[in-house]
């Protein structure tokens, strides 16, 4: 997830977060209850992030300019829904794993030849 607008107003980011979404970017609000629990008068900071990370240009896109035509837009419904049901937890669990092997792999290749090199030269 990417951070991509803070606010102290509640209702902007609301307003945000259903342009996006109409567009086809899911979108998380953080904080969104902390006016509410210190009252009007020391309103907290409301996050909007994007879930995915490649929505993050389009999201800023969207934001200067409200008929900014998104890449990729995501059938909102079908997203959340998988969300809930665990399958984008898991989803997200392959593509960390895809990295770490990759960064394993990486790391081996790196080694072989800091050893080749270390080997010719001595």
């Amino acid at each position: 997830m990417k951070l991509i607008h803070r606010t102290r107003s509640e209702p902007e980011a609301q307003q945000m977060r259903m342009l996006l979404e109409k567009k086809g970017i899911p979108v998380f609000v953080s904080n969104a209850d902390s006016g509410r629990i210190f009252g009007s008068t020391l309103p907290g900071l409301v996050s909007l992030w994007v879930y995915l990370d490649d929505h993050l240009a389009d999201a800023e896109a969207l934001i200067a300019d409200p008929e900014h035509e998104v890449a990729a837009p995501l059938d909102i419904e079908a997203f959340y829904d998988d969300l809930e049901s665990g399958a984008g937890q898991q989803e997200r669990y392959r593509q960390t794993n895809r990295l770490l092997l990759w960064l394993a792999a990486a790391g081996l290749g790196l080694g072989l030849l800091l050893y080749l090199i270390a080997s010719l030269g001595g």
